[in-house]
């Protein structure tokens, strides 16, 4: 009887366990010592310390649409001159996804809104910024230390990036390749 309860118990954790998720799964983690392959110089602009690419663009920070993924590189060290990123193979020394909550202030002009159309809005959407971080390093280019990749959803509905979401965020300018 002791052998079958433990065998039942065994079953069970077992069939809790998570096992590795496939790469195209949203909870994917992408491994040390993966690979960030920058294939164009990009230019951090001054007093930024990033640059934010979105669909294969290089786009100001303020140009970006948080409800679609986009990319940054952050530098630790913050110019006031335009600082350069050149071709390069970084390597990825950690990964990690957060969530974030986000709060935005909807507001509307009740003078010119027809009272029927205000039932069920809220002044307040809940929102959650989705994000993976990659510390990333290279030799030749030591200040550049993280990619960062994210996007806003509502908070029940959300998940974070696939890899082919980052990928194709980056679109040519940069590849993420796995070990």
């Amino acid at each position: 009887m002791k052998k079958l309860l433990l065998l039942i118990s065994l079953s069970i954790t077992s069939a809790c366990a998570h096992g590795p998720y496939p790469v195209s799964s949203p909870y994917f983690t992408i491994p040390e010592g993966s690979h960030l392959i920058l294939k164009q110089t990009l230019t951090i602009p001054a007093d930024t310390g990033r640059v934010t690419i979105q669909y294969d663009k290089v786009i100001t920070n303020n140009n970006k649409n948080l409800y679609y993924p986009h990319c940054w590189f952050l530098s630790w060290k913050l110019s006031t001159s335009p600082t350069l990123i050149t071709k390069d193979d970084f390597v990825i020394t950690s990964s990690e996804k957060n969530e974030n909550f986000v709060s935005t202030q909807q507001t509307f002009s009740l003078a010119s809104a027809d009272i029927g159309s205000l039932s069920g809005m809220t002044s307040e959407t809940m929102l959650l910024e989705y994000s993976t971080i990659l510390t990333i390093h290279s030799e030749k280019q030591p200040d550049i230390r993280q990619l960062i990749c994210s996007h806003w959803d509502e908070a029940p509905r959300g998940q974070h990036l696939t890899l082919s979401q980052i990928n194709k965020a980056l679109g040519k300018i940069a590849q993420l390749k796995l070990n």
